[in-house]
């Protein structure tokens, strides 16, 4: 017998942008919180806990770090062609401009670019590759977020 119920899926594409918006949660399920209801700490109609989120996820320090890990971690480059070694050159030039469109949510990430890795069995593992300014983004976020889900699962 099998109670759960069924989670509804919403899924839309653009061809231009490759968004995606895929929902894996019901509205209202009854049992597990949204991490929405996280942020639910609203004063004077702003989200205070969300805005001092992203301003600790863009903090000089936090970016700096979450650059260095990607320079450590190389990698291949994403559609945009940018490599981790011209990525300095980039943030000095377009770094305040990238900060506050995230900041004022007009940033969007790029296309993932796919590729594919042969495995032993003669199969073939798609793997996709973000640019080297959203993986930044991407481990300055984690950064943050990891210590506060690390307290939560470790209890």
């Amino acid at each position: 017998m099998n109670n759960s119920k069924e989670i509804p899926r919403k899924q839309t594409t653009s061809h231009e942008d490759y968004f995606q918006d895929v929902r894996l949660e019901a509205e209202d399920n009854g049992k597990v919180p949204s991490i929405l209801s996280a942020f639910d700490n609203r004063r004077n109609s702003e989200n205070v806990y969300a805005n001092n989120l992203m301003e600790k996820i863009l903090a000089k320090d936090n970016m700096n770090q979450a650059y260095r890990q990607v320079v450590r971690n190389k990698g291949k480059h994403g559609i945009d062609g940018m490599t981790v070694d011209e990525l300095l050159p980039y943030l000095k030039e377009n770094g305040n401009q990238l900060r506050k469109d995230i900041l004022t949510y007009k940033y969007k990430p790029k296309s993932v670019r796919r590729a594919e890795i042969l495995k032993s069995d003669r199969g073939v593992r798609l793997l996709g590759i973000p640019t080297v300014t959203d993986r930044m983004i991407q481990q300055a976020i984690a950064q943050q977020l990891t210590p506060i889900f690390e307290l939560k699962f470790f209890r």
